[in-house]
């Protein structure tokens, strides 16, 4: 029967140890998040809907889209985790101001997209808060909104509030 040292046991325990401390390194519990401010000139708002569900998205068009957008990434040990939602609105170009509040947001279109393994599969309509605009430059706008939607599907309600530079893109 072969003998086993002393100094076997608390070696293995080291080995061990530096094995786990060493897997929070490869597989990191940290979500990382980020949001995103951006605008796009000669664009609009469609909608397609079925019976029940709305689905908002940017095409060609002849107004200026606003979009937010908050991202939050699961770490690579984490399955279906990622979550992301969006605030899309439209309005004219004629102007280098706007505010909107409470049922002015129905004068134009304003959605609410979320993207995540929960029950949510479809843009909401805004039904109240506010959005405040101010024209900083031909490729910068400072915009404020805190804004509110409810899900019929899912009975939630969604709150998002921001204020930043929105930054001009194609």
């Amino acid at each position: 029967m072969p003998r086993t040292s002393a100094f076997q046991y608390p070696l293995l325990a080291v080995c061990f140890c530096l094995l786990l401390s060493g897997c929070e390194n490869v597989f990191p519990d940290e979500y990382t998040t980020s949001r995103t401010y951006y605008f796009q000139k000669d664009r609009q708002i469609v909608v397609d809907s079925t019976q029940t569900l709305l689905h908002a998205r940017v095409e060609p068009g002849t107004e200026l889209v606003f979009t937010y957008q908050f991202k939050k990434d699961a770490p690579p040990n984490v399955s279906d985790g990622d979550f992301s939602e969006t605030i899309l609105f439209e309005i004219p170009t004629d102007g280098s101001s706007f505010e909107l509040e409470g049922s002015e947001l129905a004068t134009i279109p304003v959605f609410y997209d979320r993207k995540c393994y929960c029950g949510l599969i479809e843009s909401l309509k805004v039904t109240s808060g506010y959005i405040r605009g101010e024209q900083l430059s031909d490729r910068h706008w400072m915009v404020s909104a805190s804004l509110q939607t409810f899900s019929v599907i899912t009975e939630e309600t969604f709150e998002v509030s921001f204020s930043d530079v929105f930054m001009l893109t194609q």
